[in-house]
């Protein structure tokens, strides 16, 4: 019979296979070039969005959501077995895996009862309201992305531009990238132009090429800011901490 860890690691596998298709709707959705530039008289180059993400990002990263959720309560149900069934009645209804994103909230009911010391002072560790840790930060994501996923709504993805100017040196010796991330819809910047603390290391610089990276992230407050939420580092980041860092701890 198949046991919690190991059934676990198999939801976090099917995890990684919607983050494929979810790569690929990523993908896509930039090819589609949703970003048009638009040149002002100011001299300067407006950046407007033309094409929202689809509703499949949306749906795609729910189902991967889901999985690490999931894998996190069989995680937790199979410490409750190992370590004793509970005296209480409809145990299983309240076996989860807890995720407080406030301290007063942990910990739930009686489940210091219910696993070991050195479990529950790990659990602990890692809840969200802790915010001290990039496992806090991501379990916290994970409780609230997942949970309006759930009960709710489809998770609000939001599009960002990220904006690369490559410059040259003359003699083609050096190169310097100017990187403007995560810029509004609407947002303008001026000429391509070498900053000036960096025009003496590159001597008479031309401006090689303008690139424009859509990046899609959560819009969800109660997760983090857009910055912090970026949809393709969030689900590459919680499957991997839960696979490689939370399971083999608790084994």
């Amino acid at each position: 019979m198949t046991n919690g860890f190991d059934s676990a690691r198999a939801k976090i596998g099917r995890a990684f296979e919607h983050r494929k298709a979810l790569r690929l709707e990523l993908k896509r959705y930039a090819q589609s070039k949703p970003y048009k530039e638009i040149p002002q008289p100011n001299g300067k180059t407006k950046f407007v969005l033309v094409k929202e993400p689809g509703e499949g990002i949306s749906i795609l990263s729910g189902e991967i959501l889901y999985q690490c959720r999931s894998a996190l309560d069989h995680v937790f149900f199979e410490l409750v077995t190992r370590h004793g069934i509970p005296a209480v009645k409809n145990w299983e209804r309240k076996c989860q895996f807890p995720l407080c994103t406030e301290q007063s909230d942990f910990p739930p009911g009686k489940i210091k009862e219910w696993i070991s010391e050195p479990a529950f002072a790990f659990i602990e560790r890692l809840q969200p309201y802790r915010r001290g840790d990039t496992a806090n930060r991501l379990l916290r994501m994970l409780a609230k992305l997942s949970n309006i996923d759930k009960h709710r709504r489809l998770n609000t993805v939001v599009s960002r531009l990220t904006v690369r100017d490559t410059f040259r040196a003359a003699n083609r010796s050096i190169s310097y990238d100017a990187i403007h991330p995560m810029l509004n819809n609407g947002a303008e910047l001026d000429a391509p132009l070498v900053p000036s603390d960096l025009v003496p290391i590159l001597p008479n610089a031309v401006h090689v090429k303008r690139e424009l990276t859509p990046i899609v992230a959560f819009d969800e407050s109660s997760a983090g800011s857009p910055e912090s939420c970026i949809v393709e580092g969030s689900v590459n980041q919680i499957p991997t901490l839960i696979l490689g860092y939370i399971i083999p701890a608790l084994m």
